[in-house]
């Protein structure tokens, strides 16, 4: 059965400036996951998007984690749309070897280039099982390489629903791949707090699940992925009309916020409606994707403290530490729930009105605030789900911390994982330059140092022969080769390392007078627009 990917065909990922002329830019395809460098001739003159402006760009997110670190003035908000307007097509239309690509805002391809080291493509560090500190879980946890793994549908951003024989059982399993996709530069791809997390987790009915780890198939040791019941149903933000919420639900999400903060000591941090699902087979709310949770107790690392959710309404006990409480969580549920019931939207851009509500807690917590709309289907009076959301919040605000937990869930900080893999190279003009190329940095360094990367493209989805299986390596069942993992000089460590009695060149093609092709770009752009969108 061939996958296929209704959602996907119009998503892109900006990844960051790529400085290969003006101001390009590299993104990533969702359905592909091919890199582009692309410029836009903009009437003839290139705009520095590093400039930033005064106005926001809009937002699905009802509640934010942490503040804003940067802005989009208007017209950069408007020429970014018309990027993402043009990219799923000169993604399906433009040669598979093509690296970057110089067009107009009306979708005219000015030229293009093959050049590989004009993209700012990364290769992440994935640790192994040892380093992830799961090989003496109990239960084990089974672990599949990727080339095991039948991708059956492209579900969303990072997710495929995919089947494999069960290693422990040997029956077929059908299951959610969580990708390692949402950052490049981070070790792990971006799911490090995901599998120590739901690696460690008490089973509770209400929260996510891990099933297995998914190694890459080149060393058979970084974890490249992770598997989880697959579920049917939908997110909160993604429900199909007319729109439905239940009081067992809201109890449901309650419990399982108390669970995660009172009995785990963890911080959810990112409790908008995308990350609570209902399962339709069980009718009951699920809590997904802990990538961003963070631990009530964590060591202070490097001079900065590792913990907490920020929260922006007044605490009952000022001496407690705001976040180590745990009241960030029960705030952005109620906030949440309020909006998806009220339907608050702006009327300028129909997005979800979060600004009045991030700091107003009175403004919460005002009953007459509280009128559901025409087009939402309550199962009870509204009254119920106010009163049982107050008196949560009563509860919690006046009850034990996240951080008195005695026995928490926790894990280290990223950046200890690190490996350091140094080589030297010459960029263009011959001058030698020292690069960590263990992870983290660019995919070009590590072919130019004879280390070995991943491939994560894959046949687009229009393009997809539907007799034969596609595997999660992007490749075909009848393409893939045997699976022999290759010998690395440390087995503890994941991948990528230097393969033994393999090296490579030392020398690159284009790359700028200082030897950087990607990295540039103002930071604070960079977070703000490292993230999925078009969507």
């Amino acid at each position: 059965m061939a996958a296929i990917a209704p959602d996907l065909s119009s998503t892109v990922q900006w990844i960051d400036q790529d400085l290969r002329k003006g101001d390009s830019e590299t993104w990533r395809d969702a359905d592909t996951l091919r890199y582009l460098s692309v410029w836009v001739k903009w009437n003839g003159a290139d705009m520095d998007r590093r400039d930033g402006g005064e106005e926001n760009p809009p937002s699905d997110s009802i509640c934010d984690t942490e503040d804003d670190p940067g802005s989009l003035s208007l017209e950069e908000d408007r020429r970014a749309a018309i990027t993402v307007a043009l990219l799923p097509g000169l993604f399906a239309s433009l040669a598979p070897n093509v690296q970057g690509v110089d067009i107009t805002p009306s979708g005219e391809v000015l030229g293009t280039t093959t050049d590989r080291a004009v993209v700012a493509s990364r290769e992440a560090y994935f640790p192994s099982v040892a380093e992830y500190g799961l090989a003496s879980r109990q239960p084990p946890l089974p672990v599949l390489p990727r080339s095991k793994l039948t991708v059956l549908k492209r579900i969303a951003l990072g997710v495929d629903q995919v089947s494999y024989a069960d290693p422990q059982s040997g029956r077929e399993t059908v299951a959610a791949l969580k990708l390692p996709l949402r950052n490049p530069t981070h070790v792990g791809g971006g799911i490090w707090t995901d599998i120590h997390v739901l690696g460690r987790l008490p089973p509770h009915p209400n929260v996510v699940r891990m099933k297995a780890l998914v190694v890459e198939e080149i060393s058979g040791l970084g974890v490249v992925g992770y598997t989880m019941p697959f579920l049917d149903g939908y997110s909160l933000a993604r429900q199909p009309a007319p729109w439905a919420f239940k009081l067992k639900w809201l109890h449901e999400i309650t419990d399982a916020v108390d669970f995660l903060n009172l009995t785990c000591g963890v911080l959810h941090a990112d409790l908008v409606a995308v990350n609570i699902f209902i399962n339709t087979a069980t009718d009951s709310a699920v809590l997904i994707d802990l990538g961003m949770a963070k631990s009530a107790r964590r060591q202070v690392v490097g001079g900065k403290r590792h913990f907490g959710c920020p929260t922006m309404w007044e605490e009952a006990r000022p001496a407690a530490d705001p976040q180590a409480s745990g009241m960030g969580d029960v705030r952005c549920v109620i906030v949440t729930i309020l909006l998806l019931i009220t339907q608050h939207r702006t009327t300028a851009t129909g997005k979800w009105a979060r600004e009045p509500w991030k700091k107003d807690a009175g403004r919460v917590r005002n009953r007459e605030e509280w009128v559901k709309h025409p087009d939402v289907d309550l199962d009870a009076d509204i009254s119920l789900f106010y009163d049982a959301l107050m008196a949560w919040h009563d509860r919690r605000r006046d009850g034990p911390l996240p951080a008195d937990v005695p026995d928490p869930v926790t894990w280290p900080p990223y950046a200890e994982a690190s490996p350091k893999d140094y080589v030297t190279l010459l960029d263009k003009h011959g001058y030698q330059r020292k690069v960590n190329v263990a992870g983290g940095g660019r995919q070009i360094d590590r072919i130019q140092a004879g280390r070995p990367i991943l491939n994560w493209l894959r046949p687009p989805t229009s393009k997809l022969d539907p007799n034969r299986p596609i595997l999660a390596t992007g490749r075909y069942a009848d393409e893939e080769p045997a699976t022999e993992f290759m010998q690395v000089p440390d087995p503890s460590r994941g991948f990528p390392q230097a393969l033994l009695g393999m090296d490579g060149p030392k020398r690159h093609g284009a790359t700028s007078s200082s030897g950087e092709v990607g990295g540039g770009g103002d930071a604070d752009l960079r977070r703000k627009r490292a993230k999925w969108v078009g969507h």
